[in-house]
């Protein structure tokens, strides 16, 4: 007989032990969900598949030894109420919710100063700039140093409107995009233009690019002109008008429109050798003594010739 209780109560010792399910409700505080499947407790440390009926919780099949979601990646806790959480965005360690971590990083993406071709610019949301440049050159600074900016430092215009847009990120990747309004205005290729030298209006030929030609003492060192530009914005310029040498030299006038094309008149202005000028002189000088004397003696000569002729015909009277 006792051979037969050891063998029963041995028997019992072997035999596998299922933990039974706690009677009841489970805990709401112990609510949790991962992995499609949500789990709670009685408080006594067994866990239980969950199934909600009502407002309550209840243990469903077999308990399990320990917490199921401890360190599952998609755990989502439920501490309120019985309205469970299913954001996943949401982390939670021993079911206490993290706070999110603040970003201090900055967001700043205002401008401190634009300048175009060195002009500083006003900065609102309707940028405007007029130039007639044909390229603008920008400069941007920012507030904030550590945000950045990507634009185009030189940008070619055309005539007319053209927008020019750039990208200002922040510190923390706010992005912010700005537009100007850069208008290149119509420019003149007016070059025409009137020229004079000693208040003699010199004759243009617009075909050959030749201007009339002039003559100068030989005691001038550098030929002046005076002149009029039909455009205000065009200018004028005298090459070779300097240290002038005997005989011809080539006085360039380069003209100027406001687009920046060009035309190249030649002048040839004739310098006198001083010799020659000299012996001039004299001749004009003596030929202001001579002339007198000469007319005098003319005179003189035929009065005498008259009184001759006049013996011959009448015989001497005195």
């Amino acid at each position: 007989m006792k051979k037969k209780y050891l063998i029963l109560i041995i028997g019992i010792l072997i035999l596998p032990k299922n933990v039974l399910a706690t009677a009841g409700w489970l805990s709401k505080g112990t609510i949790t969900s991962c992995n499609g499947q949500t789990y709670g407790s009685h408080g006594d440390g067994h866990w239980h598949v969950a199934e909600q009926r009502g407002n309550r919780w209840y243990a469903t099949g077999n308990p399990l030894n320990g917490n199921p979601c401890q360190g599952a990646t998609n755990y989502n806790s439920n501490s309120n109420n019985n309205n469970q959480n299913t954001n996943s965005n949401n982390n939670y360690s021993n079911n206490n919710v993290q706070e999110p971590i603040e970003d201090t990083r900055s967001s700043d993406t205002s401008i401190k100063e634009i300048k175009i071709n060195d002009s500083a610019i006003e900065i609102n949301n309707d940028m405007n700039y007029e130039t007639k440049q044909e390229i603008a050159k920008i400069e941007i600074t920012l507030n904030d140093e550590k945000a950045t900016v990507e634009f185009e430092k030189e940008k070619k215009l055309e005539v007319g409107t053209n927008n020019y847009t750039f990208n200002v990120t922040a510190e923390n990747g706010t992005t912010n995009n700005y537009t100007i309004s850069i208008k290149r205005l119509a420019v003149s290729n007016n070059k025409d233009f009137e020229i004079f030298y000693k208040d003699k209006k010199l004759t243009i030929n617009k075909i050959d690019k030749t201007i009339e030609k002039i003559d100068v003492d030989s005691k001038t060192k550098i030929v002046k002109f005076n002149y009029t530009l039909n455009d205000k914005n065009a200018k004028i310029e005298f090459t070779g008008n300097d240290n002038l040498k005997t005989g011809e030299n080539k006085i360039k006038v380069i003209v100027t429109a406001e687009d920046g094309s060009q035309d190249t008149y030649t002048i040839i202005a004739d310098k006198t050798d001083v010799i020659v000028e000299v012996l001039a002189t004299i001749i004009t000088i003596c030929l202001i003594i001579a002339c007198p004397i000469g007319l005098i003696i003319y005179f003189r000569k035929e009065k005498r010739d008259k009184q001759k002729l006049n013996k011959i015909l009448y015989g001497d009277r005195s």
